[in-house]
């Protein structure tokens, strides 16, 4: 697949092809419905089939062969006549392409009405809309009073740091690859591949994927539940004082950023002067700028509103 280097995925000769596409979309982050595996030049059409009847053994290669023409450009347009043009795939249904329309739009699910399509056709796959050729969507908006959005609260936790505790709400429709991405990075690891994220239902321990939403899960509207990261074996976890963020520093000549944790409340002094020892490189010559401003001595990241990953350039006078 286009942009996608090598890589190795460890899977079970019983697994089926729609196993293995999962287990891509774990590794890699793309959705198992947009690409089909192609193993000597001959597409894996059954999914429900065990990879091992296909002939594939241990270190075989499989391409992963992007399902481009799965999608579909649909143009919605609400009763105040205004458009708004909606990617999706077809193999979805129409309460999937509501979920969509509730995001890019703002009418909440309880107040969408279709002029093209009945109720009962929720869980219908939208080849329907392909097949009979539908140019757009009517969505009429049923009431002006709009409900509140669902939540969940989410109460978060680390299965190796019992101390590593954080309560948030979150949208019911909401993905979790923010979860991923702003509390794993708060948690020490800085690559969401590095980490499961489970749910305690109260009998079981179920992973939730990185494009799982409430919804999608089954959680309560509404409710509280507990998730917990889990780290995969062989990750490494860089541990984190309260308060601390990591940021990139760019250097002149260098190919790559310089990454340093720092204190919301630290000063820029106080960083320019612990970086500069590293470097061994002169205080007095180093100023640093965000986003194209300069950032005074007496500065802190709390006072820029910087969090994790933000940037900053360091210039170095001769």
């Amino acid at each position: 697949m286009e942009n996608y280097a090598c890589f190795t995925l460890i899977v079970n000769p019983l697994d089926s092809v729609k196993k293995v596409k999962e287990l891509i979309e774990d590794k890699k982050f793309v959705p198992a419905f947009n690409f089909n595996l192609v193993f000597n030049g001959k597409q894996l059409e059954e999914e429900d089939k065990p990879i091992s009847e296909f002939g594939i053994k241990n270190e075989s290669f499989i391409q992963m062969r992007q399902n481009e023409f799965q999608y579909i450009q649909l143009p919605v347009l609400n009763n105040a006549r205004k458009t708004t043009v909606i990617k999706i795939n077809v193999k979805e249904t129409i309460e999937d392409l509501q979920v969509k329309i509730q995001n890019q739009t703002g009418i909440p699910l309880v107040q969408q009405r279709f002029t093209c399509f009945y109720a009962n056709q929720a869980l219908e796959s939208l080849s329907v809309v392909k097949e009979r050729e539908i140019p757009f969507l009517n969505v009429v908006a049923a009431s002006s009073n709009q409900p509140k959005p669902e939540m969940i609260t989410v109460v978060l936790g680390l299965l190796t740091d019992p101390e590593f505790r954080h309560i948030f709400k979150m949208k019911y429709t909401d993905r979790f690859d923010k979860v991923y991405l702003d509390y794993g990075v708060k948690a020490g690891y800085d690559k969401p591949e590095d980490l499961n994220l489970l749910w305690d239902d109260g009998s079981d321990f179920l992973n939730v994927k990185y494009f799982d939403s409430p919804q999608k899960l089954g959680m309560p509207a509404n409710g509280t539940v507990c998730l917990s990261f889990n780290p995969k074996p062989g990750a490494k976890r860089e541990k984190r004082k309260e308060g601390e963020i990591k940021i990139k520093v760019n250097t002149k000549g260098e190919k790559n950023p310089v990454e340093r944790l720092i204190h919301k409340g630290m000063s820029f002094v106080e960083f320019k002067v612990k970086l500069c020892s590293e470097l061994k490189v002169a205080p007095s010559k180093v100023r640093f700028t965000f986003d194209g401003e300069k950032i005074a001595d007496d500065d802190t990241p709390d006072d820029l509103d910087m969090e994790d990953f933000d940037c900053i350039d360091m210039h170095i006078s001769k």
